[in-house]
């Protein structure tokens, strides 16, 4: 199964680092390996592939964070890689981006999980202002289930979007707003988990405890030395609001920062965004603009309409001004865009119900992994990157799982693996299951998941 396997450009991947991993190639769509631990990889064998134009290479989704780590150090390249689809590198981009977001929140004090952030935030920023289609690419593989590791991921791309559209044109400062967002709920590691994995509305007691994960947020960036201010002002001012009626401190319209008001935009749009089991649909993107704007004192309007040009992609490319960095706060910044005439189509994530067959996987060392017996359930929810599904029996966050989805047309199924990253109890014993592939889709995959 292609989901049993990581892809990693072969070219971007130096022989003495190669050397110490175990990985595969394909041929004729067969995967066969190459390289096992007990035999040495000599130089003329890598030189090999180069030779008979192999271009990537694969790893085992057991050996996944080594991958990851792999992968993090490949992409400054990759982004800038001509010959490399955009989709391609926004599918290297996403998946790196999530397994450290997921990691940040397992050990939220790993100086080198921050490290890992921060040089992720900067390849999201070369991906976003050198490959023109590279946000909507992006965007097609958000997933809106609302977990934590996924909201931050999705927050951090759309933010990098609407500040280069605000006039923020500084890669740097770019980057620490990207950190800041990747950052923004850190905090949420020191809430009861009660309060985490409750559904629906939070009494007033509970509101104020959660509240609080902003306040440990800034508490936990100072610890681990995070002092950049615009990163600092991403990660605790998206709850804020102009009115002064957010939290944590209540500011107002001229105590926030230009960062701080973007990220309070964008944050209350993935939030909006997200998919709950209790809605029958997911909101539209015209049903979220429409909040903005009946919420005036709230939210900075100039910022709303930004983030609806982009996430509309009405506006494909921006010209910079010859006044270059436009980072100041100044409102004819906003007058001095130029937009294409161009609209390409945003792919949305799907909603449905089906029932579909599942089977866990169990993996023991040494040995090939195991499939459980199939069980049916209530899948509900799918993108590019991750699904969501009703479950009658808890599952243990970070267990396996393989999904077969019918191919429309056909009587085949594609199996495609992922991680357990959420599990929550619903009502009549029903628990739902966030589950993150390891493998991003394509766009095929997306145009399946629309005929259920």
């Amino acid at each position: 199964m292609d989901s049993e396997y990581l892809t990693m450009p072969l070219k971007y991947i130096p022989f003495e680092t190669l050397a110490n991993y175990e990985f595969y190639i394909q041929t004729d769509g067969q995967y066969s390996l190459y390289r096992s631990h007990d035999v040495e990889l000599k130089i003329s064998d890598y030189n090999r592939l180069k030779k008979i134009g192999v271009k990537y290479i694969y790893f085992s989704i057991a050996c996944k964070e080594e991958y990851h780590r792999l992968m993090e150090t490949a992409l400054p390249f990759i982004v800038k890689d001509p010959d490399m689809s955009d989709e391609r590198k926004a599918e290297f981009l996403y998946s790196s981006s999530l397994a450290v977001s997921e990691n940040l929140i397992a050990t939220p004090d790993s100086e080198e999980n921050i490290k890992r952030s921060e040089n992720l935030a900067k390849s999201t920023v070369k991906l976003i202002l050198n490959c023109k289609s590279s946000f909507a690419m992006l965007m097609n593989m958000c997933c809106n289930d609302f977990y934590t590791a996924t909201h931050s991921v999705n927050v951090t791309i759309l933010l990098i979007s609407v500040a280069r559209h605000v006039g923020i044109r500084d890669e740097e400062v770019l980057g620490n707003i990207g950190l800041g967002g990747m950052l923004q709920d850190v905090g949420m590691t020191y809430l009861p988990p009660e309060i985490i994995e409750k559904r629906g509305n939070l009494n007033d007691e509970e509101m104020e405890i959660f509240k609080q994960h902003v306040v440990y947020t800034y508490k936990h960036l100072n610890k681990i030395g995070v002092y950049n201010a615009v990163a600092v002002d991403v990660a605790t001012m998206h709850h804020e609001c102009l009115d002064g009626s957010g939290y944590p401190r209540g500011l107002k319209n001229n105590q926030m920062s230009l960062t701080g008001k973007i990220a309070s935009v964008v944050n209350m749009y993935v939030s909006m965004n997200t998919v709950q089991l209790d809605r029958k649909e997911q909101s539209t993107i015209q049903e979220i603009i429409e909040y903005f704007h009946n919420h005036k004192r709230k939210y900075d309007q100039n910022i709303v309409d930004i983030l609806e040009e982009v996430v509309t992609l009405k506006d494909t490319h921006e010209e910079d001004s010859e006044g270059g960095d436009l980072y100041h706060y100044d409102h004819e910044i906003y007058d001095d865009r130029l937009f294409s005439s161009e609209s390409q189509r945003l792919y949305k994530r799907r909603n449905f119900r089906k029932m579909l067959e599942v089977r866990t996987i169990s993996r023991k060392p040494g040995q090939k992994p195991e499939l459980g017996h199939p069980g049916k359930y209530i899948v509900y929810d799918g993108s590019v990157s991750g699904a969501a599904l009703l479950c009658p029996t808890r599952l243990a966050i970070g267990s396996e799982l393989c999904i077969s989805f019918p191919v429309i047309g056909s009587s085949k199924f594609q199996n495609i693996i992922g991680k357990v990253v959420r599990c929550e109890r619903q009502e009549a014993g029903l628990f739902a299951i966030g589950v993150s592939f390891y493998v991003t889709q394509n766009k095929q995959f997306f145009e399946m998941l629309k005929q259920f």
